[in-house]
């Protein structure tokens, strides 16, 4: 049996004793600034797996904001991209073009933490 997960937390305190006696934990280290740039670059510009069919480009103060908010998570970065992505395409009204802006970032990272509460807010009421 194969098991694969990943956590934030330290898994000597959350998993199973028995189990983490059987298990092979492998530590992930952050990625530095210069990595996740080439993430965030590389998303844009790939038309088959990433954003380079919505022909976006990044300004320099917002590829500052996602690599520094992403505190070193690829995960991190790659969510506040496509949200951003999402926020332009939207605010245009185009399928194509336009430019991620630091303001478009933080715009768009606020509005998907609203619809993330919003929806657990109607979870658990």
């Amino acid at each position: 049996m194969t098991l694969i997960g990943a956590t934030t937390e330290n898994p000597s305190f959350e998993i199973n004793g028995a189990l983490l006696s059987r298990l092979r934990v492998f530590v992930l280290a952050p990625l530095g600034i210069p990595e996740l740039t080439t993430v965030v670059r590389t998303a844009l510009a790939d038309r088959e797996r990433g954003l380079g069919g919505l022909e976006l480009t990044i300004d320099d103060a917002a590829m500052d904001v996602i690599t520094i908010e992403a505190d070193g998570d690829a995960r991190r970065a790659l969510t506040a991209l496509e949200a951003a992505a999402a926020y332009v395409t939207r605010q245009r009204g185009a399928a194509r073009g336009g430019v991620i802006t630091a303001a478009t970032i933080r715009d768009a990272m606020q509005a998907r933490w609203l619809a993330t509460t919003s929806l657990a807010k109607s979870i658990t009421t």
